[in-house]
């Protein structure tokens, strides 16, 4: 069986502790007490990206992201640069679908190392040694129908690798638009 490294360990962050793109702020400087949105901007403004910021208030990144939207607190992060570059249109009912989810995640997982958490990255990991282990390949296609554990709205399959997929994660067809932009973002770890 074939050892995969996680994302953190090839780009050498530490799993804790990952201050990369941070300005240093003293003691005194950190914001206190509840999240405020004064206190995101404030980290925000030092290089803090929201896992950072959710792990210094005690809370989710998707608790600070939502403060943000609320306050209008102006937030591309490079997950969201990531995002902006999925290959495929899909409905919200099929983006809460496990392969959905975890091509999202892988895409993250290289454009931005360490914006994933700790769960985020073992999920990455579990997903690249599916792939690689059974040789398949995601697949995306709104006609593909439900299949419970995969896809219960439809539209995703894990289906054996062909030798035309090369080293994707998600199989290109007339859904799925893959362009150099995103092409690296879906390819194997090597």
């Amino acid at each position: 069986m074939m050892e995969i490294p996680s994302r953190r360990e090839e780009t050498g962050q530490v799993m804790n502790g990952d201050t990369s793109g941070r300005k240093e702020l003293s003691e005194e400087q950190l914001p206190e007490g509840p999240m405020t949105p004064s206190g995101i901007k404030l980290l925000k403004d030092h290089g803090w990206n929201q896992q950072q910021i959710g792990k210094h208030f005690g809370v989710s990144r998707q608790a600070v992201s939502k403060m943000s939207d609320v306050y209008d607190i102006p937030w591309e992060t490079k997950r969201r640069q990531a995002l902006k570059m999925f290959p495929c249109k899909v409905v919200s009912a099929q983006q809460r679908c496990a392969p959905f989810m975890r091509v999202r995640d892988y895409m993250v997982s290289v454009f931005a190392p360490g914006e994933l958490s700790e769960d985020g990255e073992k999920r990455v990991e579990w997903f690249i040694r599916k792939l690689t282990d059974e040789n398949v390949i995601v697949v995306f296609d709104p006609s593909i129908p439900p299949k419970p554990g995969i896809s219960p709205a439809g539209g995703w399959d894990y289906c054996p690798r062909e030798a035309s997929d090369g080293d994707l994660i998600i199989r290109a067809n007339e859904h799925t638009v893959i362009t150099p932009l995103n092409r690296p973002l879906l390819t194997l770890p090597k």
